[in-house]
């Protein structure tokens, strides 16, 4: 698989690789699914793979579906801007 011959060289070389996936509040739950699977990239005492999903807000909606509750328990927290002026931005994070 050459994915995983890419992760783990890339883990060797002290890399670290991450996936992002923006407007992921749109992805149909198959795709979730799929990206949970490729975490199962990993040593044996770290993940090769990390993956962040962007999205709007209701995206929080989507990780909260039971149907996906063991997909989105590899999540660790969700983040939030806040509208702010141009002279000030902020980001808020919150536990899933």
């Amino acid at each position: 698989m050459k994915l995983g011959r890419l992760l783990t060289m890339r883990h060797s070389r002290g890399l670290r690789s991450v996936l992002i996936v923006d407007e992921a509040q749109g992805l149909a739950h198959e795709l979730l699914e799929e990206n949970s699977m490729l975490l199962n990239f990993e040593t044996y005492t770290e993940k090769q793979l990390q993956i962040i999903l962007a999205g709007q807000p209701e995206l929080r909606q989507v990780l909260n579906d039971p149907a996906l509750r063991q997909s989105s328990s590899a999540s660790v927290c969700v983040a939030r801007s806040n509208r702010c002026g141009p002279k000030k931005s902020r980001l808020t994070f919150a536990r899933g």
